[in-house]
């Protein structure tokens, strides 16, 4: 697989809970407000389908009618290009769907079939909001400067077909015990995953919803700093924040809802950091 985009970034855990849609959503909207002329192409792999509906993609569903409206089980299950809708904000997706959770005999029939996503993106885009191209099939690394991909809460073949394509994973960590612990179990399956992807360059561990109220937030620092080093951003943790669920239920990202709110400055350093590093 080859791509010109600066970054591909896997949110992966294989625990529901932990954030991962909410941190692809507030990544993408931070990318935008620093970086306002980059395009952003958000993917849905989760069968919950939570960034599809914060997307907007509920609405324009129906509008479209079943026939019409293609979500990426569409792409997996044909080994097709992606379909490419824009959402009110200006920030481009490839929806979810429900039928995601029975994806993977279609991927088993792959002779790779970790490979399909990238094979699919590798195919192209179809723009049914028709902003960046009237018609055809366009080319996905070329059109979108980042791409981010919201991953199931499963060790599965989406998951998997997620880090074979990706040059970047974010590992959102709640700092409990249980979490921090399994997050070994991650790290050892992308290592897995890896040797299939030549692009992979950075394994990232992030804390988020850290209340530093509680005394077991640093012995949960201290042991994953010791497991993993420098992929454990320990400076870039996002505090808990109330504003979070508030803006979700008003179909906002924390952002905009709230630019203020610790979660939406924690955010924002964090996507410098990541956008200091694809500009590198």
């Amino acid at each position: 697989m080859e791509h010109n985009s600066k970054s591909i970034i896997s949110v992966v855990n294989f625990k529901g809970g932990v954030g991962k849609t909410t941190t692809t959503q507030t990544i993408a909207a931070c990318i935008q407000k620093l970086h306002p002329k980059w395009n952003i192409l958000l993917i849905d792999l989760d069968p919950q389908c939570n960034l599809s509906y914060l997307m907007g993609w509920d609405d324009l569903a129906l509008e479209l009618g079943i026939t019409e409206a293609r979500t990426i089980y569409d792409s997996l299950t044909r080994k097709s290009e992606v379909h490419v809708y824009r959402s009110e904000k200006g920030i481009y997706y490839v929806p979810g769907s429900e039928d995601m959770q029975n994806v993977e005999p279609s991927l088993n029939q792959d002779i790779i079939p970790s490979k399909v996503l990238g094979k699919c993106l590798m195919k192209g885009y179809i723009d049914h909001s028709k902003t960046l191209h009237e018609d055809g099939v366009n080319e996905v690394f070329s059109d979108f400067d980042v791409i981010l991909i919201d991953c199931p809460p499963a060790l599965s073949l989406s998951t998997n077909n997620a880090i074979a394509c990706c040059t970047d994973v974010l590992i959102p960590v709640q700092m409990e015990t249980l979490s921090a612990i399994n997050t070994m179990k991650i790290v050892n399956k992308i290592e897995e995953v890896k040797q299939i992807n030549d692009f992979l360059q950075n394994i990232y561990l992030l804390p988020v919803m850290v209340d530093s109220r509680l005394s077991l937030g640093k012995n949960l620092d201290d042991y994953l700093n010791t497991q993993f080093g420098d992929k454990f951003l320990k400076n870039n943790s996002i505090r808990r924040a109330a504003a979070v669920p508030k803006a979700q239920l008003a179909m906002m990202d924390i952002l905009e809802f709230d630019s203020k709110s610790t979660a939406a400055q924690d955010y924002m350093e964090l996507t410098k950091m990541l956008c200091k590093s694809m500009e590198a």
